[in-house]
Order: C-alpha cells, then sequence, then structure tokens
C-alpha cells in the first residue's frame, strides 16, 4: 500500500482466504495486508494523540505541570489538534522517506485540501501556538527568577545563621578550654594551701 492510499479510501473488495474451515466452532482470521510503518491510519484520526509534535515533555524538565507544554495548550485552549499545524506534520510523516522533501512540499497543500482542511486557518494556528508558547515562557521566566531570587535570599539568610552558629560553636569549646584551665589552676592552689594543714 502506497502513502497516497491513506488518504483515499480503498474501494476493493476484502480478500477472502481460499482454504476451507476446520469446523464450525474456529473463527477464520482473515489475512491481514502488510503496510508501512505510521501509513496505517487515514489522515485526520480523532483526537490525533499520536502527533509527537504536540510536546509531552519530559516531567523531569520541569519542576511541576505547570511548566509543560501541554498545560500551556490547555490553558490557551489549544489542545484540540484535529485543525492545527500538527496536521501538516501528520501528512508528511506519512510519506516514505525515499520521497525527496521538495516532492513532499509540493504534494502537502493539494492534500491538506482533500483533508478538508485550510492552509490559511493552519499558519493561523501556528501562528498563535507561537505566540502563546512565547507569552507563556516569558512569564516562566519571570516566575522561576522570582522563585530564584526568593531562594537565594533564604540560602543567605540561612548561611548567616549557619555562620553565627558555627561562631557559637567556637566561643563553647573556647569556654571549655578556658574554664578548663581556670579550674585546673584554682584546683593546685586549694592543694598547696591543703598541704599546710595539719
Amino acid at each position: 500500500m502506497g502513502f497516497m492510499e491513506i488518504f483515499i479510501k480503498n474501494d476493493e473488495p476484502e480478500e477472502v482466504s481460499s482454504q476451507p474451515k476446520l469446523n464450525t466452532h474456529v473463527t477464520e482470521t482473515p489475512p491481514v495486508e502488510k503496510q508501512p510503518e505510521a501509513r496505517s491510519q487515514e489522515i485526520l484520526p480523532p483526537g490525533a494523540a499520536n502527533i509527537t509534535g504536540a510536546a509531552n515533555f519530559s516531567s523531569a524538565v520541569f519542576v511541576d505541570e505547570t511548566g509543560t507544554i501541554n498545560h500551556v495548550y490547555e490553558e490557551a485552549k489549544l489542545s484540540d489538534l484535529s485543525r492545527s499545524i500538527f496536521k501538516v506534520q501528520q501528512i508528511r510523516a506519512s510519506f516514505p522517506v525515499t520521497i525527496a522533501d521538495e516532492v513532499v512540499r509540493q504534494t502537502i497543500p493539494g492534500l491538506l485540501t482533500a483533508a478538508n482542511l485550510v492552509t490559511t486557518e493552519l499558519r493561523a494556528d501556528a501562528e498563535l501556538r507561537i505566540i502563546t508558547l512565547n507569552t507563556a515562557l516569558q512569564e516562566h521566566l519571570v516566575d522561576q527568577s522570582k522563585k530564584i531570587e526568593s531562594l537565594t535570599v533564604e540560602i543567605n539568610e540561612l548561611a548567616a545563621a549557619i555562620e553565627a552558629k558555627r561562631q557559637e560553636i567556637a566561643n563553647a569549646q573556647q569556654s571549655k578550654e578556658v574554664f578548663g584551665k581556670a579550674v585546673e589552676q584554682e584546683s593546685k592552689v586549694i592543694q598547696e594551701n591543703l598541704a599546710y594543714l595539719p
């Protein structure tokens, strides 16, 4: 099956196995035609959850879900990808890698029209997503910068408190040594005086 058949329904009748059934209790499995990878679905599956450009960013990259691309799209009501710029990506992915990029570029407009997709709408969707993402990025950068500044202040305060505690420890250590020597000297004087008692 060629890549163009993804967008055109196949009207040919299904193949039927010529071998007889062994018994009435066995359901014969119809032959499955081998298809190229990532070309088994029609061009516009509902939801389009398999479009990689919609970006499920690794949660390890961000502190929480508010930093993910999906969250940005949800907040901007751009989660629906059925008529988005990512349809172009989905069509591009349907072409065999052996097809020249220029051929793909020239073919895509016709396929979009056949799929009832308007290029101006897709371009507007792309521009809106770029603006939305850049706006979200700026807000995220401001928020994270404030957080970093706040944490830095807290670290400095904690560092000052730690240094103060270290000084207290040093003072306590010095006090132990000084008082120990004082007791030793005082005890020596007392012992010397005791020697004069009968």
